[in-house]
């Protein structure tokens, strides 16, 4: 049965074709606006996901952004730490240097030469890194042994023994320390560059 001889079966039941055509018609456009709103409806999702996901990594590139400026706020600081601390403990040992030279011998200048030897090298050992607290603890006992030394008599007081005491025990410490920092600055300014 071709459309003609149903339009004529409808007319027998007295349903107008038209009716029918622009219920066909009608129903066509709800399915067509429906398959509209679900394309709409997945774009608008698409579009959310997508927009969740932009800021998702705007909010990681942003804490990383932090996280190094942090980072390098952080190494700034520990460098200005470390720099004051090497400074006051070189000082003290200067100090200490100059008490025990004096011409003539202080005990009491050299001990507070040698509390403040102490007090140095225990700041230095909270900032590091290790290889220059190890060799601050060094310079510490050999100056407290001198002062003991001399303390209980067992040292000479003359200049000279204390010149060569300060030339075999001291100095040589003292050396070291200052190349230990200056590897250590080294690498601290070429992890900077690297960063």
């Amino acid at each position: 049965m071709d459309l003609s001889g149903i339009a004529a079966l409808l007319a027998l039941a007295g349903i107008p074709v038209s009716v029918l055509i622009v219920r066909w018609q009608m129903r066509a456009a709800l399915d067509q606006a429906e398959m509209q709103y679900r394309a709409a409806l997945e774009t608008a999702e698409a579009n959310r996901r997508s927009a969740l996901e932009a800021a998702e990594l705007a909010r990681q590139s942003a804490a990383e952004v932090a996280r190094a400026q942090l980072q390098l706020e952080r190494a700034r600081w520990i460098t200005e730490l470390r720099g004051a601390a090497y400074r006051n403990f070189h000082n003290s040992v200067s100090l200490y240097r100059r008490s025990l030279l004096a011409d003539e011998l202080d005990i009491q200048e050299l001990q507070a030469a040698s509390r403040e030897i102490h007090d140095n090298m225990h700041a230095i050992r909270q900032v590091g890194p290790d290889e220059v607290s190890v060799i601050t603890s060094r310079i510490n006992r050999v100056c407290y042994g001198i002062l003991s030394h001399i303390r209980r008599g067992m040292l000479g007081a003359s200049l000279e023994e204390r010149t060569e005491l300060w030339k075999e025990r001291v100095a040589p410490l003292r050396a070291e320390l200052s190349d230990a920092i200056k590897q250590v600055n080294s690498r601290r300014a070429s992890w900077r560059h690297l960063g």
